[in-house]
């Protein structure tokens, strides 16, 4: 007669489970990003060569990777700004907005936030030739 053994049966610790979800977790929690998205409008500029009429003034504004150029003019850091707003950009001026290709989205959409908040101008993305 074969004698048979009992085996005890332990019962599991989630203990280690439960750590490893908490990580997981913080860490998710930790490598998220709460902020809110905007949106900027964006319209692109017509074919061909924009009319100025007498009460209407074109700028042109060229972002770069570390310099935004106004009329020609760079500037390092915002001082394109005050440049702007002393030239007066009235709802009837258009600027139009070229970017290089080195520039970066961030840059583009941080001139442009700011760009909208300098003036009431309509302002036009175009492709630089």
């Amino acid at each position: 007669m074969a004698l048979q053994r009992v085996r005890k049966r332990k019962k599991a610790s989630i203990t280690s489970l439960i750590d490893v979800i908490f990580l997981l977790l913080l860490f998710f929690m930790l490598a998220s990003t709460f902020s809110r998205f905007s949106e900027v409008e964006l319209a692109a500029a017509e074919i061909g060569n924009p009319t100025s009429g007498p009460d209407r003034s074109i700028y042109r504004l060229t972002i770069g990777q570390d310099f935004v150029s106004l009329d020609g003019e760079r500037y390092l850091g915002d001082g394109w700004t005050e440049r702007f707003s002393a030239l007066g950009g009235a709802g009837d001026d258009l600027v139009l907005v070229m970017v290089t290709p080195k520039a970066t989205t961030q840059r583009l959409v941080s001139t442009l936030t700011t760009l909208t908040a300098v003036t009431d101008a309509s302002v036009r993305v175009v492709a630089e030739p």
